[in-house]
């Protein structure tokens, strides 16, 4: 199984199509850019405990290298 890695999260695209009903309050600044640090850390430890308890079951666990999720997503 791959578990991957919340390293360079970023909140979605700044545009309708991707701007989720539960967060389209008006009056507030969709966020945009990398997530903080603080939620980074935090998810990671929560992937890495998936991780060990998949592991602990027998299970293959695979980690992906780190991607840039900034980058502009290219075909």
């Amino acid at each position: 199984m791959v578990v991957g890695s919340a390293d360079n999260a970023c909140f979605e695209p700044a545009e309708p199509g991707s701007r989720p009903a539960i967060r389209n309050a008006p009056d507030q600044p969709f966020p945009t850019g990398p997530k903080s640090k603080e939620a980074i850390d935090l998810a990671n430890e929560e992937l890495a405990g998936l991780a060990r308890l998949l592991e602990s079951q027998g299970v293959t666990v695979r980690r992906p290298e780190t991607h840039d999720f900034s980058a502009p997503v290219t075909t």
